[in-house]
Order: structure tokens, then C-alpha cells, then sequence
């Protein structure tokens, strides 16, 4: 009879550097989800985005990149990873998806 065993050496993590620190990745459902969300919360909001916005038009945008890439840092990593990385800076759209698409390519070369 053949025997199916564990692979003790597998991981549940991937690190990740940023910044010269290095985090963690959680591989696991909740992160995939996490991925699946935050895409999901970014397109309508990238395709609503016209070049005669006002400020407050702009600030709401910006205020839902904020909420989804935290949600999507606390959820990948650990909670209050998002405020380590972003919690002394002034909130900036490019720096947001820049790092999320990072991490989404550090995620998909594991796997590869």
C-alpha cells in the first residue's frame, strides 16, 4: 500500500523585503481572498478616475486605496503591518499600488 507523507520542510510563509525589512507572507486562504478583494475594490474605483475631478472627488478615492491596502497588508501579514509601513508617510495613491503590485509578483514567483 502506498503512503501519502507530509512535506516537513514546507513553508507557510513566503518573506517578502521591503523597505530592508523583511515580512512574512501568509499562503493561505485568507491572503488569497485578500488579493481577490483588493482587486476587486481598485478597478471601479482606477476607472472612475477622470481628469476633472475636484479634491474631494480625488480624497475619497485616495481614502479607499488607504482602507483596501490596509485590509490587504494586516491580512497578508499581520495586523499593523500597514501602519509600520505607511503610518509616518502622507498617503500617495502610486506608492500604495506600487507596493501592492510588488508583493503580488513576490506572491506569484513563489509559486512558480
Amino acid at each position: 500500500m502506498e503512503n501519502y507523507t507530509f512535506d516537513k520542510q514546507a513553508t507557510q510563509t513566503i518573506p517578502i523585503c521591503i523597505d530592508e525589512h523583511i515580512y512574512h507572507a501568509n499562503i493561505n486562504l485568507n491572503t488569497y481572498r485578500a488579493i481577490l478583494s483588493v482587486i476587486d475594490q481598485f478597478q471601479p474605483l482606477f476607472e472612475s478616475v477622470h481628469n476633472e475631478m475636484n479634491a474631494q472627488e480625488v480624497n475619497q478615492i485616495l481614502l479607499k486605496v488607504v482602507q483596501a491596502s490596509e485590509a490587504f497588508l494586516d491580512t497578508v501579514f499581520e495586523q499593523g503591518v500597514y501602519q509600520q509601513l505607511f503610518g509616518y508617510r502622507m498617503p500617495n495613491v502610486k506608492e500604495h499600488c506600487d507596493l501592492l503590485l510588488f508583493i503580488f509578483h513576490q506572491l506569484k514567483e513563489a509559486f512558480t
